[in-house]
């Protein structure tokens, strides 16, 4: 399934994502890598974010729990890295929206947090596969996972392949 095929998806169930229509899709590269703070750590960007499936909202309380739990753990986190990171999430998103565009982890977000929630939108999608392939498995994030498991859930069947070379044994 191609972009095309995917941004198709969200137009045309754009009443159960909550979205309106897109135009337009935005080149992951405008906000991918990462961005410098001011006393020179990096914190990830909105895109990580998208990657587990938080929405602007949810944002907030998703940082502040994951910061809660690293320093429960005693494990170095950026806090002001991400909690810049949701304010700047917040207002890449109202951009887009502004601009009637989606990016490359809208058009994977949004169809996957639907189908998690709508059952009826989820078979809809996955009756349409007999079978589902993931070429290069070894770099699929949660996102990815859960809406490849979701899109093959009629047929059962997932293929998965990945390069030998980057597994971990």
């Amino acid at each position: 399934m191609n972009l095309e095929n995917v941004l198709c998806q969200i137009n045309a169930y754009h009443c159960i994502l909550h979205l309106p229509s897109f135009r337009a899709v935005v080149s992951s590269n405008d906000h991918s890598g990462t961005l410098r703070c001011r006393a020179g750590r990096t914190a990830t960007t909105p895109s990580r974010l998208k990657e587990d499936l938080v929405t602007p909202d949810m944002a907030g309380h998703h940082v502040e729990s994951m910061i809660a739990r690293a320093h429960a753990q005693k494990r170095f986190v950026d806090d002001a890295g991400w909690r810049f990171v949701v304010g700047l999430y917040g207002r890449y998103q109202n951009l887009l929206r502004e601009q009637n565009a989606a990016d490359f982890g809208d058009l994977l977000m949004w169809p996957t947090l639907a189908m998690l929630k709508n059952e009826t939108y989820r078979y809809r999608w996955s009756r349409r596969f007999t079978s589902v392939m993931a070429d290069e498995f070894q770099d699929v994030n949660r996102a990815q996972f859960l809406w490849l498991k979701m899109i093959s859930e009629v047929s059962g069947e997932l293929f998965a392949v990945g390069d030998d070379s980057q597994s971990i044994l």
